[in-house]
């Protein structure tokens, strides 16, 4: 279906995507590392911060990848 697309769509959907996860990125932060109420001593909150910023990081960089791939 990618394929199909003009380029424009393409760059549109993958926009979305990246809205989309940082959107989900940030209600994540918000909900779990930055809780008072957090059962999660110092060291495991960072180490779920940073994880949760590198997959992110890491699913961006694929979503460009494949857009430069499927690139009509």
């Amino acid at each position: 279906m990618l394929l199909r697309l003009r380029f424009a769509d393409q760059i549109s959907l993958f926009n979305d995507v990246v809205a989309s996860t940082l959107a989900l990125n940030h209600l994540f932060s918000g909900t779990i590392l930055f809780s008072e109420y957090s059962l999660l001593d110092q060291n495991e909150t960072a180490a779920l911060g940073v994880g949760t910023l590198f997959s992110t990081f890491l699913f961006i960089m694929a979503m460009i990848f494949f857009s430069y791939l499927f690139r009509s």
